[in-house]
């Protein structure tokens, strides 16, 4: 639970290539407006500047611990292009 992860941001913007590196597949969502998805703080590997963010704890501290997502988890809100 303590050894984790956390959540970096990172912006990026301009023309050009950029390359961004993960542990699994790739999922790329178009959120429809006010349409959200809930995900870990580990699983959301970038989204638009359009796209509205908020992180939470999950709650109880039996469900940080044997819920499988740590102890916080993000909301992300259309519209826009979400990766996962």
């Amino acid at each position: 639970m303590f050894g984790g992860e956390g959540l970096i941001l990172q912006r990026v913007w301009g023309e050009g290539v950029v390359f961004v590196n993960g542990c699994a597949d790739f999922v790329e969502l178009n959120l429809q407006p006010c349409q959200m998805v809930k995900v870990s703080t580990s699983h959301a590997a970038g989204w638009k500047t359009n796209v509205e963010y908020d992180i939470q704890s999950v709650g109880e501290i039996t469900t940080a611990f044997f819920g499988g997502v740590g102890p916080f988890i993000m909301t992300l809100r259309g519209p826009g292009k979400v990766i996962l």
